[in-house]
């Protein structure tokens, strides 16, 4: 089993290569075929291009882009137990390889008796067939093959399966994250009841202490003093918390004394001196 794991590896690494080289000789044979188109419309080719011959490749091109885009990447990421022919190595092979399965056309035409070898000719061939062809396995066959591979009773079988667990897998996630929910609120209300019960008087005394223009002698120790103590119980949002319960029992306006005087405890910063000047004229 340790053996064979480098070798798949290996494999897919192959497969994806070969993936991008043929999308890139896609896009060449497109851009090719889009010149040509240019060239025969002449110089009022907006006009006369939309009656040209080459609007309908130019049209499977950009439907096939789109489309691409939407149903397939470089990365086939399917459920193999879902698509077992989609998923084989053979057939992603032959996935891979469409664009330059379309070369044949071109190299069938240029060695048929009744054709002249004409490389002039045989070159938009080649590029014709490469985007019908990758047109068709893409876009039509490819995703008919996923559609009647959902149809068979097994791998309807897994894809319900898969759909429960994804399902069972998102109800215990919404458990998970209700359950998280209510301990983060049966928290932050153990922590309003913590810092109630410990910092009313403070804040009661904070807020009578700048109700009176912090005259008192020792009232900035004091609230440096209820800062650290709310810095103790719960940080920031501790502090933020008192800052707030004190506003709210200011009766007249006041400088914002505890963002000053607090600059320093925990990870408090003095604001700038607008935003307390400001603060301090919208009391």
């Amino acid at each position: 089993m340790e053996t064979s794991k480098p070798s798949l590896t290996a494999g897919t690494q192959v497969l994806k290569r070969i993936h991008v080289v043929g999308t890139g000789w896609f896009v060449l044979c497109a851009l090719y075929l889009l010149i040509i188109a240019l060239r025969q419309a002449g110089l009022k080719w907006w006009v006369v291009f939309s009656f040209s011959g080459y609007l309908l490749t130019i049209f499977l091109f950009l439907l096939n882009v789109y489309l691409f885009a939407i149903f397939r990447g470089v990365s086939r990421i399917q459920n193999a137990l879902e698509h077992p022919l989609t998923t084989s190595t053979y057939y992603i092979g032959f996935y891979d390889l469409c664009p330059f399965l379309g070369i044949l056309a071109g190299l069938v035409c240029y060695l048929t008796p009744e054709m002249k070898p004409n490389l002039q000719a045989t070159i938009p061939l080649i590029c014709e067939g490469t985007l019908y062809f990758t047109f068709l396995v893409w876009i039509l066959i490819d995703p008919l093959l996923g559609v009647v591979e959902l149809m068979l009773p097994e791998c309807a079988h897994y894809r319900r399966i898969r759909i429960q667990a994804a399902a069972e897998e998102k109800r215990q996630k919404q458990i998970e994250n209700q359950a998280l929910l209510e301990n983060l609120e049966k928290q932050e209300a153990e922590n309003l009841r913590i810092w109630n019960q410990e910092l009313g008087l403070l804040a009661d005394q904070t807020a009578l202490i700048l109700n009176q223009s912090a005259r008192k002698e020792n009232a900035r120790a004091i609230i440096i003093k209820a800062g650290a103590k709310a810095w103790r119980l719960g940080g920031m949002v501790c502090m933020r918390y008192f800052h707030q319960l004190v506003k709210q029992k200011i009766t007249q306006p006041y400088p914002d004394f505890i963002s000053i005087w607090w600059d320093g405890i925990g990870s408090w910063r003095m604001p700038p001196l607008q935003q307390t000047l400001r603060s301090s004229c919208s009391q």
